[in-house]
Formats: structure tokens, sequence, C-alpha cells
């Protein structure tokens, strides 16, 4: 009988301790705090391109490894847009970038498309 008392409690205390969240509370997403507001060629594309792309893709180095894409500058990203869009996202026709890795952070990506959105502005 005590056993049975015992696992009845038991199982009351642990049915009364069950949250019912949705994975959207437990795994916040990371555009939450992803803040795409003015978002401009020179003043937060050009760092995404320096912290995920300038290791193979600036002037110094591009030439080294034959590709010859440059991205250092406005012109040299706008000349390649559509191909960078589909090489960050990883889809369609172009190599996956950056290469042999995951894709860029969720909020860099937005980052982007919110850019490309609002026409490219530069300054």
């Amino acid at each position: 009988m005590k056993i049975i008392l015992i696992s009845f409690f038991l199982g009351v205390i642990f049915l009364s301790s069950c949250d019912y969240n949705n994975e959207k509370d437990l795994y916040p997403s990371q555009l939450a705090n992803c803040d795409t507001t003015n978002v401009t060629f020179n003043g937060t594309i050009i760092y995404i391109l320096a912290t995920n792309c300038f290791s193979c893709h600036d002037h110094q180095y591009a030439d080294l490894f034959g590709d010859a894409v440059h991205l250092e500058s406005y012109a040299d990203v706008k000349s390649r847009l559509g191909k960078l869009s589909n090489a960050i996202n990883h889809t369609g026709g172009v190599s996956s970038m950056p290469k042999n890795a995951a894709k860029l952070k969720a909020c860099d990506l937005k980052k982007f498309e919110v850019w490309i959105r609002n026409d490219t502005p530069e300054e």
C-alpha cells in the first residue's frame, strides 16, 4: 500500500512539474535580437564580409587562390550581388560560402536580405 501511495504522489509531482513550452519559447530565434535598422554597406555589410570572407576574397589573397573574387569594395560586391547572395544562402548554382563551412549566422543573412531589399545603400 505504501508503494502505491508513494508512486501516486511521485506521479502527481512529476506531472505537475511538466511545462508545455513550445520550441519557440525554449529556443529563442537568433533573429530576436538582430538589429536590421539602417543596414548599409559601409555600416554593416563590410564588417560581415571582413569577418567571414576576406581571408579568401580580398585583393591580397584572392589572386593567390586563382579565383580573383574580390569583395572589399561596394563596387566589387554590387557586381557579384546575385551570385554572392546564392553563395552565402547556400542556394542555386554557385559554390556555397564560406567554403567548406556552415552558413553565416542567421542575423548576418537577415542583414544581407534587408540591405538588398532596401536597394543596397552604400552609406
